[in-house]
């Protein structure tokens, strides 16, 4: 690496090579940004003020117009939410036994003392802890100086207003939309001591047990923390609350099978069991239904009872409860969300894994169900169902990379290179737009990962609409000036 955190030993288009190029690249862009206004077709919020006038309510809500779903602006403009993930300046890699990676290593003592930190837990690498450094932080400051949090601050909108996004998504600092007049999503998650259940596939963690009433002490803990951010703001579209859970699969039924397996005194296995109970009233019954031999109620209560084959009824009966389960996680948090803020938008957990069960549970209690959906395109086969659900439905994260650019993984979807990437960019909204319960998608995410990998779990995908140099993708931006100016008119023109 460089002491740009670049890629040393390969050439290509945007590459920086010295810090001089800076001056240089600063005019252009602002003369690329002021050709490039942001649509002027919209209203203050983002809202198409080509389209109907809707009913103004003063903050931002969903409504169904011609068979298919919108968001509506505070202002009552249909509003499709075409956002970018991860807009901060933060972005550390580990230094911890790298010292051979690099051309360059900073010093705490020096000018980037700013950019230094430390990890204490890493999910998936060999370095479990240790010091990081922010190469990106490191470039603003070499690229605006002493003021540069506030330059990259307005640089980062004016990009953004230019490229066409309406929205500042998930993930991304406060500080960037906080007085910014622009629209905006707000994350919290649930933390606290309540139970956990296993699902069999826990990739980030273990699943709330919405049973425990300290979930709802928690819940609400979560979302006093961002009250002052969604709380009278008409700029906030709406709340996600958690992300990727552990939710099992339909095929799975691992939460309900995990229920079964746990501790006589945890609350989803107790709250299981009483439906049983009075479902069959007696053992004898539930053994008949489930082809198991349950010597008592008790019995079921005391050991791991999940049944090693799943008859017919088995199934319906953890089909049914993992429905409950998911209404009881859902419902905990709206209320927490309302008792808030009741105006703001409840949306959701972000499904990356689901069951059908959870799915139309989240329909049932929150005001937009989401999904974080790494495929090509939205294939109208498989997600045509969300039309049936009664709710909208939004894409919290997507992306595509390549390898042309000095970059080691592609992310989760490869693309052959920048100008492949761009068009899968153009197909995907496409296709986003084109199925009537969806009202937008949220790009993963505003920068390259370090090519060093992240502190995390150490991804270092090539999935920025910027480089570690803060350079934007020419071919990214074109893409999104082109299918942002025609998103609007091409979903209200089919279902007006």
């Amino acid at each position: 690496m460089d002491r740009f955190g670049q890629y040393n030993w390969v050439d290509w288009p945007g590459k920086l090579h010295a810090e001089a190029e800076w001056p240089v690249r600063i005019a252009a862009e602002q003369a690329d940004l002021a050709a490039h206004p942001a649509p002027n077709d919209l209203d203050e919020y983002g809202g198409w003020t080509n389209g109907p006038q809707l009913e103004a309510t003063g903050s931002f809500r969903v409504e169904q117009v011609a068979g298919k779903w919108w968001l509506v602006t505070p202002g009552g403009h249909l509003f499709f939410s075409m956002g970018m993930d991860c807009v901060r300046w933060h972005n550390d890699t580990i230094l911890e036994r790298r010292d051979a990676w690099l051309e360059w290593k900073p010093t705490p003592e020096s000018e980037f003392k700013p950019f230094f930190g430390r990890i204490g837990r890493v999910v998936i690498g060999n370095v479990k802890e240790g010091a990081t450094f922010n190469f990106y932080g490191a470039n603003l400051l070499r690229k605006y100086g002493p003021e540069w949090q506030a330059k990259w601050r307005d640089t980062t909108l004016a990009r953004l207003r230019s490229w066409g996004f309406n929205t500042i998504a998930n993930w991304s600092d406060p500080d960037v939309y906080r007085g910014a007049k622009v629209a905006h999503v707000v994350t919290t998650g649930v933390g606290g001591n309540h139970r956990r259940l296993a699902s069999g596939a826990d990739y980030w963690g273990l699943m709330h047990d919405p049973f425990d009433p300290q979930f709802a002490v928690d819940a609400r803990q979560a979302v006093d923390a961002v009250a002052p951010l969604i709380r009278d703001n008409p700029w906030c579209i709406g709340l996600f609350v958690d992300n990727e859970l552990s939710w099992g699969s339909t095929e799975s039924r691992g939460l309900a099978l995990g229920a079964l397996n746990a501790a006589a005194d945890q609350p989803a296995k107790l709250a299981l069991l009483e439906d049983l109970k009075r479902k069959y009233e007696t053992v004898d019954r539930l053994n008949d239904a489930w082809g198991t031999t349950c010597a008592s109620w008790e019995a079921i209560l005391a050991e791991k009872s999940a049944p090693k084959s799943l008859t017919p009824a088995c199934k319906a009966d953890l089909d049914a409860f993992l429905f409950s389960l998911a209404k009881q996680y859902f419902a905990v948090v709206r209320d927490a969300v309302k008792a808030v803020s009741p105006r703001t938008l409840y949306l959701g957990c972000r499904f990356a894994w689901s069951s059908q069960a959870a799915i139309r549970a989240a329909a049932e209690v929150c005001d937009v169900v989401s999904f974080n959906i790494y495929q090509r395109r939205l294939d109208p086969g498989r997600w045509g169902f969300t039309s049936t659900l009664g709710k909208p439905c939004i894409i919290g994260e997507f992306h595509f990379g390549a390898l042309d650019r000095g970059m080691f993984h592609t992310g989760l979807v490869p693309t052959k290179d920048q100008a492949d990437r761009a068009q899968h960019y153009i197909d995907y909204l496409h296709s986003v737009a084109d199925l009537p319960a969806f009202v937008g998608c949220h790009w993963f995410q505003y920068l390259d990962q370090p090519c060093t990998g992240r502190t995390l779990d150490g991804e270092n995908y090539n999935i920025g609409f910027v480089t570690m140099s803060d350079t934007p993708y020419p071919e990214m931006v074109a893409a999104a000036r082109q299918v942002h100016g025609e998103i609007l008119a091409r979903r209200y023109g089919a279902g007006g």
